[in-house]
């Protein structure tokens, strides 16, 4: 069963069993604890242009397996995106882009939602020019409504 079955089906606390890839959606709403459990999270660029991890919900990354990580492979799009009203709080793991040019350069972890919380995180350098976290809207105009890059 994927990640975002377990999540419609209700479950709360979701431990990888092995490598996983699959663009992970929390619904609003919903309230899940993803365990890394040291395997890999990545995005399904066969699926399209996505995030590795949108978030609407209240999100919680842990990793119990301390080697666990969430990759993203698709130019201008991050580890994690916590959208309008979603809550996240990151308590391990290790972050990373797949290598690009500067020119696609893009954030990690981006917060446009509720509330974002970094415990524990190590992000993994690889991409020129990358921002570790976006915090907010680029101008005072801009909304969560207006957010789709």
């Amino acid at each position: 069963m994927t990640i975002n079955e377990q999540i419609i089906d209700g479950a709360t606390q979701i431990a990888l069993t092995e490598d996983t890839v699959e663009n992970v959606v929390i619904p609003a709403g919903k309230q899940v604890t993803i365990d890394l459990a040291g395997f890999k999270l990545s995005n399904d660029a066969e699926a399209g242009s996505e995030y590795t991890i949108t978030n609407f919900g209240t999100l919680t990354i842990e990793d119990s397996g301390e080697t666990g990580t969430i990759f993203n492979n698709i130019a201008r799009k991050g580890c994690i995106v916590n959208r309008k009203g979603g809550v996240v709080k990151i308590n391990g793991g290790t972050y990373e882009l797949n290598e690009r040019p500067s020119t696609d350069a893009w954030y990690y972890i981006v917060n446009i939602g509720k509330s974002m919380q970094i415990n524990s995180a190590k992000v993994i350098g690889m991409s020129p020019n990358a921002s570790t976290v976006r915090n907010g809207f680029y101008t005072a105009q801009e909304t969560a409504d207006d957010y789709d890059d």
